[in-house]
């Protein structure tokens, strides 16, 4: 019992400090997951997570079952899961050598290239690609309208490079003989597919980066560099769609991971230099 009244009182106070949240009976659900969240980023152990999140499902089902609550915010709140895999990123250098030497003349390399060059330049993810409506597009402000998880709409800037494969894919649209207004087409004239988007880029990919490259991996690609290059991680949250700050917190985990790589790979003393039984010598 005393276990539990701890777990509670933690994550009340997490909640009031970190997100203006004092009153328990005005908790929601994305709340409660940026909270589990910060746990799995510091560490804690299975048991302990499962634990906690135990508690506050007995504290909400308490409150909902007494008629304080409407909704249970801990209703179909997954376990945390500890030890999450780092999300694969593809080079910077390999994504520009793919795409700054491709110049495809039939329709279906326009069409590809132009789904790359705009995936990469504006994060998307598979489902918003496959249902992008030529009136989204905005070639002339440089501006796409993409519809995310939950229907929820935002705005994103496209790329130089975007503009040009899509004006390009544009000249020969006509030729996927159009029966809808989707943006990207296959032969027979209709929405190009999911299955036939990851098709696309295993296929471009395959062979080049070591592991199978699936579309969402342009979309971690897309965040990663921008942090890497300095772009303000709530930026980011905004281009991505992403409803919470915590979801979009793991390409910091990316972007450390690979600063620490570069160091261990480039700093005189970094690591001890094994021949002599010591550090490493410029």
């Amino acid at each position: 019992m005393a276990a539990y009244r701890r777990d509670l009182l933690q994550m009340l106070e997490y909640l009031r400090e970190n997100l203006g949240v004092a009153d328990p009976l005005r908790v929601t659900r994305n709340d409660l997951r940026a909270y589990f969240g910060a746990l799995l980023r510091e560490g804690y152990a299975r048991r302990s997570l499962q634990r906690k999140l135990s508690a506050a499902r007995r504290f909400y089902r308490y409150l909902h079952k007494l008629g304080l609550i409407q909704v249970n915010p801990t209703q179909g709140l997954p376990t945390p899961k500890p030890g999450q895999t780092l999300p694969k990123v593809l080079p910077q250098g390999l994504i520009r050598q793919l795409l700054d030497f491709w110049e495809p003349q039939d329709p279906k390399g326009k069409r590809d290239r132009a789904i790359l060059e705009l995936m990469y330049s504006c994060g998307l993810r598979a489902s918003e690609v496959i249902g992008l409506r030529m009136e989204d597009l905005d070639l002339e402000r440089g501006e796409l309208r993409v519809r995310g998880k939950g229907a929820k709409e935002r705005m994103v800037p496209i790329g130089e490079e975007a503009i040009r494969a899509l004006e390009d894919y544009l000249t020969v649209r006509s030729r996927f003989n159009p029966r809808t207004d989707h943006l990207f087409l296959n032969f027979r004239g209709t929405p190009l597919s999911r299955k036939g988007l990851w098709f696309l880029v295993t296929q471009i990919f395959r062979g080049a980066a070591g592991f199978r490259v699936h579309p969402h991996v342009l979309r971690h690609s897309f965040a990663t560099h921008l942090l890497d290059r300095g772009a303000d991680l709530r930026a980011i949250q905004e281009l991505l769609g992403h409803s919470s700050l915590g979801t979009t917190q793991i390409y910091t985990r990316v972007s450390l991971k690979r600063l620490r790589e570069l160091y261990d790979r480039t700093h005189p003393r970094a690591r001890l230099d094994p021949a002599e039984g010591g550090r490493s010598s410029p």
